[in-house]
């Protein structure tokens, strides 16, 4: 894993950096949001959304229109924020389970957050990560969506 410092950033707790990936690292990040997926995720899902999921992810085009954000240890990536809309709509947003509850995730959020300089973020959550997108201080902005087996909730938030 080669060092960035455009957009890089140095952050407390665990000796983390958060960085923008460059597109020869979307496969690892890929391989993380799958991983973390089928760990905290899969299971609230159907055989066909787990089969929706990794046909989105896996769809190369989609990835490279994202604005990718990567947390690392060291040379170890071990979560990613990505967005799409010019930065307004959180697309992707996995950290590795075991770094999980680390602060890891609003750190990510963050500093995507003070990159995008938007006032206003949209996401379709997940059952899972609800309840993280609310302390960030997302709100619901509709009840619960199936999308082709992709089931989420609707979420803004909007900043001062």
């Amino acid at each position: 894993m080669l060092y960035n410092e455009r957009n890089s950033k140095q952050q407390g707790g665990i000796g983390m950096t958060i960085r923008n990936l460059d597109s020869h690292e979307y496969d690892e990040a890929i391989e993380i949001v799958w991983n973390s997926f089928m760990e905290t995720e899969a299971e609230f899902y159907s055989e066909d959304g787990i089969k929706q999921f990794h046909r989105i992810i896996s769809d190369r085009n989609w990835i490279e229109s994202l604005e990718i954000y990567g947390a690392f240890v060291g040379d170890i990536l071990i979560g990613i924020i990505a967005t799409g809309d010019c930065g307004k709509h959180i697309a992707l947003f996995f950290v590795l389970p075991k770094f999980q509850r680390h602060g890891v995730g609003r750190q990510l959020f963050n500093h995507m957050k003070d990159s995008s300089g938007c006032n206003e973020y949209t996401v379709n959550s997940s059952h899972y990560a609800m309840d993280i997108y609310r302390k960030l201080g997302f709100k619901d902005t509709d009840s619960e969506q199936n999308d082709d087996g992709i089931i989420y909730t609707p979420m803004m938030l909007k900043c001062a």
